[in-house]
């Protein structure tokens, strides 16, 4: 009898859905012998970023990013050598060399 049902289930006949919630269950087919065919909550799914079609897209951001990071480091630290060249210059006034000392940029700070 289970069989019987077994055979005349179409995933088609099946009622459809518009969204899926977090408790909501994902038919997983596999070639696992002990698991072929299996349930997976949908809080639980994952797309792995290299079964995307955006892998690509991706990586170069984070390459641009890490780019984009190591030249604004290097900008920082070229203003920080001028500012700190200006505040050892003893023709200028305390005043403006102490306004230099605020002016420092420290990264570690940025988040």
């Amino acid at each position: 009898m289970a069989n019987d049902i077994y055979n005349k289930t179409n995933i088609l006949n099946l009622p459809k859905v518009n969204t899926i919630n977090d408790d909501d269950y994902l038919i997983v087919q596999n070639d696992n012998i002990d698991t072929q065919t299996s349930l997976l909550q949908f809080k639980n799914f994952v797309i792995d970023l290299k079964n995307t079609t955006f892998a690509t897209a991706v990586g170069n951001l984070e390459n641009n990013v890490a780019l984009i990071n190591n030249r604004i480091s290097y900008i920082v630290d070229c203003y920080n050598q001028a500012i700190n060249a200006l505040k050892v210059d003893n023709g200028l006034a305390a005043s403006t060399r102490q306004s230099l000392s605020a002016s420092i940029i420290d990264l570690t700070s940025i988040a």
